[in-house]
């Protein structure tokens, strides 16, 4: 099942590419983590900057769904998560220059 929370899930496939990720907000810097997985890194990092928007990419829909509750729970509005594969949501999907900082933490080989 797939949780729309308000703004937190984004599908770029539905988007036109690449996103405009500030304009609507005033975020800034944008941080992206890759795979993210249950969102504890992710949204300790959207809490202790909430100035910043703080983009997480994931493959898995179940550590998705998890995250997005998590994120509504703790009305983290700072937070957006993409599902698929960084390689191409990366390229596609963030104007050039506009990613302040890029996590990855304990990947999954």
């Amino acid at each position: 099942m797939t949780l729309y929370l308000d703004q937190t899930l984004v599908f770029p496939n539905r988007l036109d590419n690449p996103m405009d990720w500030l304009s609507p907000y005033s975020h800034r810097p944008l941080y992206v983590e890759i795979g993210f997985g249950n969102g504890d890194f992710l949204r300790h990092l959207a809490g202790s900057l909430p100035e910043g928007l703080h983009v997480g990419i994931e493959v898995s829909q179940k550590c998705i769904d998890k995250a997005a509750r998590k994120a509504a729970r703790e009305k983290l509005d700072n937070i957006r998560l993409l599902f698929g594969d960084a390689r191409f949501l990366l390229r596609e999907c963030f104007p050039d220059e506009t990613v302040d900082g890029v996590f990855m933490n304990f990947p999954c080989p």
